[in-house]
């Protein structure tokens, strides 16, 4: 991570050390969360034609920090994912492609849940968030073909429902649906010797949780848990570039899908 994410992760994170600094603070709690992430990531021509996917599974490691203020809970996180999975797509010219991507993502989110509860047995909570994303997507070169490097930010607005439905006072299942709506989402594309930047169109997309907790104190439980999630960038305008490896070029960033999903192992105390 560099410097200016690891400022940005010390800044989002504060709030949540702020509000235990407060008497009315009732609990709070950190949770250290192992990730295995599949990332799916495709692009797709005018004609709604694949051009390109990639395909694999990012280890990474999510923290969350949750002081609970008179009866409503903040949640503030910082996630890292990061490795190298496959690229299978094509040329600028259309020539069958395949190579490696070295993928590397950085996530920052605030979320807030007020403590509406519908029946003790069933408790419901509606909750909303804000996050932050950096994608950093570097496309390996081959022996033929020049790789590219980009690198992908946006914020995302997330709505949802958490159902926490318990089996015992020990143990209990989870889950949580979410809208996400994605916002001001830009590309920066890094050529020899400058950079293009591409606004790319602003779209929904949905978040599914789900997953079982264990309580083996009455600070500390351990969780395991699956999600999916997805979401799309709208094609981009015409992007003007002397720069283009030796040539003069229009670009543009097409339109893509993300669908993602992921294995959680979490500790929480």
């Amino acid at each position: 991570m560099n410097k200016k994410n690891a400022l940005s992760a010390i800044i989002f994170l504060l709030p949540g050390f702020i509000f235990p600094l407060s008497s009315q603070v009732l609990a709070s709690n950190l949770e250290i969360t192992p990730t295995l992430y599949h990332f799916n990531y495709q692009e797709f021509d005018s004609l709604d034609r694949v051009l390109d996917t990639e395909d694999g599974v990012l280890p990474g490691i999510k923290f969350n920090y949750t002081p609970d203020y008179k009866n409503r809970s903040f949640n503030t996180h910082v996630a890292f994912y990061s490795g190298t999975i496959d690229y299978d797509g094509q040329t600028q010219s259309g020539v069958p492609h395949r190579t490696d991507t070295i993928e590397e993502l950085f996530n920052l989110g605030l979320t807030f849940s007020p403590a509406s509860q519908l029946g003790s047995a069933n408790p419901i909570q509606t909750f909303l968030g804000f996050q932050y994303w950096q994608w950093d997507r570097d496309i390996q070169s081959t022996d033929t073909v020049q790789g590219l490097h980009e690198l992908y930010r946006w914020g995302e607005l997330e709505v949802g429902i958490n159902f926490q439905p318990r089996d015992s006072d020990l143990a209990g299942y989870w889950l949580s649906i979410s809208a996400l709506y994605i916002v001001s989402p830009e590309m920066v594309l890094y050529l020899p010797s400058s950079q293009a930047g591409f606004n790319l169109g602003s779209k929904i997309g949905y978040r599914v949780r789900g997953g079982k907790s264990w309580q083996y104190s009455e600070e500390a439980s351990v969780s395991i848990g699956l999600f999916i999630e997805s979401w799309e960038f709208g094609r981009s305008d015409l992007v003007f570039t002397d720069d283009f490896f030796g040539q003069s070029a229009f670009l543009v960033e097409p339109r893509s899908e993300s669908f993602h999903s992921g294995l959680e192992f979490s500790l929480k105390f």
